[in-house]
């Protein structure tokens, strides 16, 4: 028969994409010095989940006993202390209902946005904004060691923002994107720019030769029962923020 570590071992290499490398557990290690863990801590940490809007990971974590202290030391105050739920002790046994009524918190206090670690892929949170490459403003870090350790890959194709002096004009399927007189002033006004190559932050007005930043805006509609879905583009992770915020 397995014991209660194995099968959250087991349980834990089936995860998500999204878990960010800083969070994944060593098999019977800890987490903090990577060497065999004999006596530990129990600890327990929620991510939402950058894949599904609605799901939360529970993640197991063990550590030595002096280790646990340095690892919150080193979290706390930090971009990557803030993006996370820390349960220190939880039991293996935990109920169903305290999973669910953790991670109905965990997804209240952190609300993602649409910017993504280029390196580990972990979401950005509403509070934690994540850092951007100072050239090219098109690519985000949840820490300056991603940041580093990206950079072989990232430097071969950053570059300062491109110029364009044209107003262009693009064309999508009629499904793409519908006006809809239900849809609100701004979602009308995103829709129209989503057409030209405008930056779709109304209150930016660059002119875009290779958007840096696209994602897809949905809004429901009030008329039909259902939600209309265009494409939008940036020029940057700023105005990706405050248009989508």
């Amino acid at each position: 028969m397995k014991t209660i570590m194995e099968k959250e071992e087991i349980k834990y290499l089936d995860i998500c994409a999204c878990i960010p490398d800083w969070l994944h557990q060593p098999i019977r290690k800890c987490v903090y010095c990577y060497k065999n863990v004999v006596t530990f801590i129990k600890f327990c940490v929620m991510i939402p989940c950058a894949v599904n809007n609605y799901n939360v990971h529970l993640i197991p974590l063990v550590f030595h006993s002096a280790c646990f202290d340095l690892w919150k030391e080193k979290l706390s105050g930090t971009i990557r202390g803030r993006l996370i739920d820390a349960y220190p002790n939880v039991q293996s046994n935990i109920s169903n209902y305290a999973v669910k009524v953790m991670s109905e918190r965990c997804l209240n206090r952190h609300i993602l946005t649409s910017i993504y670690c280029r390196y580990c892929s972990v979401g950005e949170q509403v509070r934690c904004h994540f850092y951007r490459c100072s050239k090219c403003r098109s690519v985000a870090y949840c820490s300056h060691e991603c940041q580093k350790n990206d950079w072989a890959d990232h430097k071969q194709e950053c570059s300062k923002r491109p110029k364009q002096n044209t107003l262009e004009l693009k064309f999508y399927n009629e499904d793409t994107g519908v006006l809809c007189d239900y849809m609100s002033k701004r979602d009308k006004e995103i829709l129209q720019r989503s057409f030209t190559n405008l930056c779709n932050n109304l209150s930016c007005g660059r002119l875009l030769k290779q958007p840096i930043a696209r994602t897809f805006i949905r809004t429901p509609c009030s008329c039909f029962k259902q939600e209309h879905t265009f494409p939008v583009a940036f020029c940057g992770i700023s105005c990706q923020r405050k248009c989508l915020s």
